[in-house]
């Protein structure tokens, strides 16, 4: 089905349920209109993951608005405008345009994103077409060949209109059961998206779309894009569940809440919403690559894990490097958590100041943790007196001392469970876990 043109709000109501049977796909296809002249911006900010920025083009011509496409016609990109202030445009990330108008299931679709946009590039800028579809559920099994390219239903290239007039305040609902793919590719949502698929389908996906409504998932992907840019409904926002997954730095504004079963985040940008932070509840969110081959969840925004809920580091790397949001990091609302326990073993020296040592990321123990000792081996020359703590403990290090001289017994040391540990990615990667006793919720490994 190709969209020639846009219609009205309305104007009709669009129904899809479509059965692909030996191998077949089902292909919506809308046709973007150009928007003026091609340009060059003025300057280009590029996306930083640390600092956190979102990538900008400054000098936009008159007319730019949210939701319009622009293709970078020099590199062969293009990106959704998220919004617009006097003149600059922040965007979501560019992919390639091959990569994401290449009809396939989402079980092989493999987004590339482009980080190069210059000024001295050629841009040109394009309105999506307005198509009103309601609804589009599939239902079938049928795929031709091992390649997994069907079957799927790709939608392209067109803007879903809310009726009510104010993004998020319908709902979008698109499901796949059975094996097939649902693809929405550079679709502009007004409406709520509410994803569902079957854990067993074809990784159903949204690729570089624009959420303006907020987004549901529930074994659905989204890569790239943005959501709940200007919705307006209190519940608008991002809600992961079952094996969903954020992925190509996608722009996730308000806050986002995992919830059910566990998600996967790659690369994601995070905002804090109105109502507070991005929550884990009784869920687990794992940093872990998909779509590219490292994971980072980034952006201002603060995370708030509760319920049992957990962020777990599955990147391959530290928590100082795939975890740099700057807001603030909180466990029941609290912005310091316990560390776990930690053991080891220390030979006495007689009369000598022994160190008991831990090491970051292995044992480590914060400067008020709580000690217990207990006799691991008799020396050649067993002490007659316990030993004894002689200085103030400070972090990985307490001393101790034996009463009676040239004493070398072996002891097993204990540091208890300790509050107060400031959440922060360095603290986490100190003491590989920070938890609340209060719900069990914990930032940590699996």
């Amino acid at each position: 089905m190709t969209i020639l043109s846009a219609e009205t709000s309305g104007q009709e109501n669009v129904v899809l349920a479509p059965n692909m049977v030996q191998g077949s796909n089902f292909v919506v296809l809308g046709t973007l209109a150009a928007a003026g002249a091609t340009f060059h911006p003025s300057s280009v900010i590029p996306k930083n993951r640390v600092t956190p920025q979102l990538l900008q083009l400054h000098g936009m011509p008159a007319g730019t608005s949210a939701g319009q496409i622009l293709v970078d016609v020099t590199r062969g990109s293009q990106a959704f405008v998220d919004s617009v202030s006097v003149g600059v445009a922040t965007m979501t990330q560019p992919f390639t345009t091959t990569s994401t108008t290449t009809v396939q299931t989402g079980f092989e679709a493999s987004p590339a994103e482009d980080d190069s946009w210059a000024n001295t590039d050629t841009f040109q800028l394009y309105t999506v077409p307005l198509y009103n579809l309601k609804v589009l559920n599939t239902n079938n099994a049928d795929t031709a060949t091992t390649a997994l390219t069907t079957p799927t239903v790709w939608v392209q290239y067109i803007h879903i209109p809310d009726i009510s007039g104010s993004p998020g305040y319908s709902q979008y609902i698109s499901a796949a059961s059975s094996v097939s793919s649902v693809v929405y590719s550079n679709v502009w949502f007004d409406p709520t998206f509410i994803g569902q698929s079957e854990l067993a389908s074809y990784d159903s996906s949204n690729l570089s779309c624009w959420h303006n409504g907020g987004m549901s998932l529930r074994s659905w992907g989204a890569i790239g894009g943005a959501s709940s840019t200007t919705g307006s409904f209190f519940l608008n926002g991002s809600y992961l569940q079952d094996l969903s997954v954020v992925d190509g730095d996608i722009i996730l504004h308000k806050s986002f809440t995992a919830k059910g079963g566990y998600s996967l985040a790659g690369y994601a940008y995070t905002d804090t919403g109105p109502s507070g932070p991005s929550e884990i509840a009784a869920s687990q969110l794992r940093i872990e690559p998909y779509d590219f081959a490292n994971s980072i969840l980034w952006g201002p925004g603060a995370i708030d894990l509760n319920s049992g809920g957990s962020l777990v580091n599955e990147s391959g790397t530290t928590w100082a490097n795939c975890l740099t949001v700057t807001g603030a990091l909180t466990l029941d609302g609290a912005s310091t958590g316990w560390s776990p326990p930690a053991t080891g073993t220390v030979t006495l020296n007689g009369t000598a100041a022994v160190t008991i040592t831990g090491v970051n990321g292995t044992n480590a123990f914060p400067a008020n943790a709580t000690f217990t000792l207990s006799l691991h081996t008799v020396g050649g020359t067993p002490g007659t007196t316990a030993p004894y703590f002689f200085t103030a403990t400070t972090a990985n290090a307490a001393q101790i001392k034996s009463g009676t001289t040239n004493a070398n017994d072996v002891y097993n040391w204990n540091a208890a469970p300790t509050p107060g540990v400031s959440i922060t990615a360095g603290n986490i990667d100190i003491y590989q876990r920070l938890w609340s006793p209060i719900s069990g919720s914990y930032f940590g490994p699996t």
